[in-house]
């Protein structure tokens, strides 16, 4: 089941402890790639605008 986006974490009977966590290390590797494209983005975004500012400048 998904919330917002991630896998919902939650212990159901009969669950191994080892289920439990393969499912928080890969909804962790999921929210830490999200954040990596995220900041990839804005850093895009920013050198693209300094690059604008820099050949306004010229």
């Amino acid at each position: 089941m998904l919330k917002d986006g991630f896998p919902k974490i939650a212990h159901h009977p009969g669950e191994a402890l080892e289920e439990r966590i393969i499912a928080l290390v890969a909804v962790l590797l999921a929210a830490q790639i999200e954040l990596g494209f995220l900041v990839d983005r804005r850093v895009e975004a920013a050198s693209a605008v300094l690059v604008e500012v820099a050949q306004e400048d010229e």
